[in-house]
């Protein structure tokens, strides 16, 4: 689900009679392009770069706590609760979409409105956040013990 996120439209813009797809990075290099880097490089990290560290981490931490005999529990331990604090702000691209699709209806000129990727994106946050909730952290020291 992370690739179509990042492919296919995450919103359609409307203006007069042309649409225009817009995906994520799309939507981060036109805010560069409009001077508005702060916003840009928010959107970047929170919908492109905390998604694949999630997915890599929550990855990592169940290859370690299956197939490693480990001797750094604490830095899994500490990579496990950044994934879990983390998670809640990956959600900020949908809104970013939402809001710009109630406030931006501008009568018969523009209209936004939400693409097919973000349902994906809302799925692959969900799916992470609820993996990492699944994730028991007293693995990570069950085998130190052993």
């Amino acid at each position: 689900l992370y690739l179509p996120s990042n492919i296919f439209p995450i919103m359609y813009t409307r203006y007069l009679a042309y649409t225009y797809g817009n995906n994520i990075v799309d939507g981060v290099i036109t805010l560069w392009e409009l001077n508005s880097w702060f916003v840009g490089s928010v959107i970047f990290f929170a919908s492109v770069c905390i998604p694949v560290f999630k997915i890599v981490a929550i990855s990592y931490l169940l290859f370690e706590v299956r197939f490693s005999r480990r001797s750094r529990s604490r830095f899994l331990s500490r990579l496990y609760r950044v994934v879990a604090y983390i998670g809640k702000w990956s959600m900020i691209d949908v809104f970013v979409v939402i809001i710009m699709s109630s406030v931006v209806r501008l009568t018969g000129l523009l209209t936004i409105s939400p693409g097919f990727a973000i349902i994906c994106f809302c799925l692959v946050v969900l799916i992470t956040l609820g993996a990492a909730e699944a994730f028991d952290e007293r693995l990570i020291w069950d085998k130190e013990v052993d």
